[in-house]
Formats: C-alpha cells, structure tokens, sequence
C-alpha cells in the first residue's frame, strides 16, 4: 500500500495541472486522463498491477457523537455538543471547561466533525446539565439541516476560495429549518468555496460551490448546486443540477425546492434526471423573490452569463 502511495503522489507530482491553484488536486487528473490511463501509469512505475483490493471497511453510515449517550461506565453518559461550523469563542471554551468539571470529571474530547464531547457525566445530573445556558448554544440535538453541515473555511482565511461560507452555510441551515421544518429526516449539506472542493461539495445530499458570476457588468458571489452525492460502499458523487445561483436572499428558496423536488419526485436524492426536473421550482422560487429581474431569472451559467 505505501508504494502504490508514493507513486500515486510521483504521478501527481509530474502530471498535476500547475495552472491554476484552485484545481491542484488529483481529482483533476484523473477527470483529465480517465481511470485507465492512471491505472496504466501506475503499472507500469511499480513494475507490476497492484494486488487485489482487501475487505471494503467503509460504512454508509458513521457516528457523529452529537446527543446523549451511554457509556461502558455504570450510570455514566457522554453529551455531544454541536458546535455551529466548527467556531468557538474563548467564552464558550471556558464555558465548555467548567461545565466539564462541574458534571464529569473534567476531560473533553473533540471529534473529526469539529463538534465536543464532554464524557463521564452521572446520569443524576444529566438534566441539570442540559439546562444551563450554553447548551442553547451548542445544542445536543441539532436540527437536520445543522447537524449535517460541513463548509470548507471559505474567503475568511483562504486565498483560493471565491464565497464566503461559514456564515452563509449557517444562515441558510437556519433558513431550511424555517422552511421545512425541525422533523425534515436527516441530511448532508456541504459547502466549497472554489472547485478545489475541499468542503466535498459532491458527497453530501446537497452541496453548494462557490462561484463568481458577471450579472449586468458587475460581479457577484454565487452557488453551484449538487445533489445526490453520498460515501460508503456505495459511493457516488452529487449531479451539478443548477449551474450558478446567486447567493442572495432567494437561495434559501431555491435550495429548499431542491430538497423537496428530490424527496417528493425522486426519492432520497437520486441523482438521475436532476437538472431537468429541480430547474423548474428553482426558476419559479427566484422569480417570486427577486421580481424585479429580467426573465428568465438568474440562474447563469458558469462561465457566468446569463
């Protein structure tokens, strides 16, 4: 496994498009050359086709750690906060330390999800600690539209990134919520500020890339939108099924057809016959929202006309 590796990365290193940042990935070669051509490049630097592929240990679902949960420990339960996006404020931090003392044993654990972990709590007083004031921050049941929420750190700290995410990813999780409601079933919404994708905009149910687009001689931030993407065994990656919407207050709108266009029309979030079948509610929520544009309203192309 560590050659295939190592001349995986020798590929990237003398093949790579070195043109422009944003597409410094492999994801962008492969889409250049295609599997065999990669596959055949591998080959033939290792001297021989690699073995046969193991036990696929990927899983369709994964623990977010988030809620109440039992421990091992006799009448002792863990409490997963939510933390929004990932952002804390030294407030919170101490606030999160206290609470760690005050009911377990002071330890804290963090997860890959970036949300936090307090371990060791007596079940006694679990109630009490679910009435103090930070847990109507970091809530230990978060809806479904924040619960899923993943954004990549958008124009705030990254040069590459052409939106700003964090914010906008939460305002919209809100937005969802307002609109379909706190029983809405679970789901993934992930946000990349560039093609780089670093927020996987392809593997969640909807994902969202940022774009630039000219709309009447003047530049303005927008979306791509996705739908369908999931991991596991079963992966697959999300259909582009609106090329460029404004990030304006229409969004909410637009995006919340989508979902609805695929769990009423399609079933959960297949991605097959997408564009066709969301444009339409897309064209009718942006029409509503912003009557004063031309039509037909603003769903641009990438390249950024109208």
């Amino acid at each position: 496994a560590v050659e295939v590796v190592l001349e995986l990365v020798g590929i990237y290193r003398d093949h790579g498009p070195r043109e422009a940042r944003a597409k410094c990935r492999l994801a962008f070669l492969i889409a250049e050359w295609g599997l065999p051509r990669l596959r055949a490049e591998l080959v033939s630097r290792l001297g021989s086709g690699p073995g046969p592929a193991g036990t696929d240990v990927r899983q369709s679902r994964h623990s977010d750690h988030l809620g109440i949960t039992s421990q091992q420990q006799l009448h002792r339960v863990a409490a997963g906060l939510s933390v929004p996006m990932g952002r804390v404020d030294p407030r919170q931090l101490t606030e999160i330390a206290r609470l760690a003392g005050e009911y377990g044993d002071g330890s804290i654990r963090f997860t890959t999800g970036q949300n936090v972990i307090i371990p060791n709590i007596a079940k006694e007083r679990l109630e009490e600690l679910q009435n103090e004031p930070l847990l109507e921050e970091l809530t230990t049941a978060p809806s479904a539209f924040l619960r899923g929420l993943v954004a990549c750190v958008g124009t705030d700290f990254c040069n590459l990134a052409q939106i700003e995410t964090k914010q906008r990813a939460l305002e919209l999780s809100q937005a969802l919520d307002e609109r379909l409601g706190r029983e809405h079933g679970a789901l993934s919404i992930h946000w990349s500020g560039c093609p780089a994708g670093c927020g996987n905009h392809q593997a969640a149910d909807i994902g969202l890339r940022g774009l630039r687009a000219n709309v009447g001689g003047q530049i303005i931030e927008a979306v791509a939108i996705y739908a369908g993407g999931k991991t596991g065994p079963r992966a697959v990656a999300g259909t582009e099924v609106l090329a460029a919407v404004p990030c304006d207050a229409s969004l909410p709108d637009v995006v919340a057809n989508v979902i609805r266009a695929r769990r009423q029309g399609l079933g959960a979030f297949s991605a097959q016959d997408a564009r066709a079948e969301v444009s339409d509610v897309a064209e009718a929520s942006v029409r509503i929202s912003k009557p004063e544009l031309p039509s037909p309203p603003l769903l641009l192309t990438e390249d950024g006309t109208a």
